[in-house]
């Protein structure tokens, strides 16, 4: 599988060397999204109920849409990105859910949220 390259060097795609390239929940021959692409294949694939990531420019929204679920994204500041390392200087994402769906599973975005919360 090749990852769709942009000029500014941000993929469309993720792997690792432990679990290789990571795979669109629906359809394998297309990409999985950004950087969050595992945790949105995942959750597309019904493999979690929620799952978490930080977006700066994309990167829980875009894996969000590519494997037909939802990115949410709460107000800045209002979940922790406590422990979060980023490769850029002084710039942290939101913290943000990918999330099946978001009226069937609101009371588990809502636990998570509020756990997530705690500082």
């Amino acid at each position: 599988m090749d990852f769709i390259d942009l000029t500014i060097g941000y993929r469309y795609g993720s792997d690792n060397p432990v679990f290789g390239v990571t795979r669109n929940a629906f359809n394998p021959k297309l990409s999985p999204g950004g950087s969050s692409s595992g945790t949105g294949a995942l959750v597309g694939a019904r493999g979690c109920l929620v799952g978490i990531g930080t977006d700066v420019g994309g990167s829980v929204r875009i894996p969000a849409h590519f494997n037909g679920v939802a990115g949410i994204c709460p107000t800045p500041g209002r979940l922790s990105v406590k422990g979060c390392v980023s490769p850029l200087p002084n710039v942290i994402g939101r913290t943000c859910f990918i999330s099946r769906g978001w009226i069937q599973y609101i009371e588990y975005i809502h636990l998570f949220g509020r756990i997530v919360s705690l500082h």
